[in-house]
């Protein structure tokens, strides 16, 4: 049939063609691989792997941390207590045998658990016996946000109130804070989170992102305190880039969490050099997607669905139910 020259005519050849390609994208649309987690867990943030492939997540508004066997199975790893108020990020420290976690003081007062904020804490669990093996305050009432393992047995941590990049070792099992930078660039303003989500390069340098500006930078660690600190040019924007890997060299996955949007996403983030990117989308539609770890070609998500603790996000019900998210790592 020749279906040229009339518009309608044009529309009445194209359009049941159309319509099939609709169908079947809906009918052969893959599922999300997903992990659903026990209904006394809520908010899931900090997740983290060991090479046994055992998976590690924590809660915004709970020091509870649970556990993921390789055969799925799931169970209460840390029970929560008075000493960490969340888990927005863990790391697992291969050197130590033991878990970094990150436990500001986010969401406790959104949720009228007490009058006044507590102090943001920092803490390192073992492995092996699931025990506390120290847990401090932030320096300079700060708010530890996110790590990244230096592999050499400590870890570089971002405080969002601050804009202080820190490297955290350890002495005597007991932590030692060195401020690494502090630029200009890095101070979130009046209102704003401001470092969140850190990766390590393989060449020691760093990269940051801003949460609420969405901005993303190249850190290089500094003796001095302050580094240096240089933009990244993206192709496109990011919407509150949170937790972020390496998958290689050249491409960084990370969650954009998409509070005002509500359109949360896992992005790849793929360097032209070290401080040109673009961004291609490999999950959206997510709700407050907030941390990651990749292990096995796989990137497995945190979905937080914590939008309604944000002045700019939807008022929300608390959700029926809360899930990890698994997704194949680009090439």
């Amino acid at each position: 049939m020749l279906c040229i020259f009339r518009m309608h005519r044009i529309r009445a050849c194209y359009l049941p063609a159309l319509l099939l390609t609709m169908l079947l994208l809906q009918v052969f649309a893959a599922p999300l691989d997903e992990v659903l987690l026990p209904a006394h867990f809520k908010y899931p943030n900090g997740i983290a792997h060991q090479q046994d492939g055992t998976v590690f997540v924590g809660s915004v508004t709970e020091g509870k941390i649970l556990r993921v066997d390789k055969g799925g199975n799931i169970a209460t790893f840390f029970a929560d207590n008075a000493e960490l108020n969340s888990v927005t990020a863990i790391r697992y420290d291969q050197h130590h045998h033991s878990l970094w976690v990150a436990s500001p003081d986010f969401a406790g007062p959104r949720q009228g658990k007490q009058s006044t904020p507590r102090a943001h804490r920092l803490g390192f669990i073992d492995v092996a016996s699931g025990k506390l093996r120290w847990v401090v305050d932030m320096p300079d009432n700060g708010f530890g946000n996110d790590f990244a393992i230096d592999h050499k047995g400590g870890a570089y941590l971002t405080d969002s109130a601050s804009g202080v990049i820190w490297h955290v070792s350890i002495d005597s099992d007991k932590p030692v804070f060195t401020r690494v930078a502090a630029a200009d660039e890095l101070k979130p303003a009046a209102g704003e989170i401001g470092p969140a989500g850190i990766a390590v390069r393989s060449d020691g340098s760093l990269v940051v992102g801003m949460f609420s500006s969405g901005k993303l930078y190249h850190v290089q660690p500094g003796s001095d305190g302050i580094g240096k600190v240089s933009a990244i040019a993206l192709d496109s924007p990011l919407e509150n880039p949170d937790g972020m890997m390496f998958a290689n060299e050249k491409i960084l996955i990370i969650a954009e969490a998409g509070i005002a949007s509500g359109n949360g996403k896992v992005s790849a983030i793929r360097f032209d050099t070290a401080l040109s990117a673009t961004v291609d989308n490999i999950l959206t539609n997510l709700s407050t997607p907030l941390n990651l770890t990749l292990f096995e070609q796989q990137a497995w998500i945190s979905e937080g669905q914590v939008a309604g603790f944000f002045p700019s996000g939807a008022d929300l019900a608390e959700p029926a139910s809360f899930r990890l998210i698994k997704v194949p790592l680009p090439h």
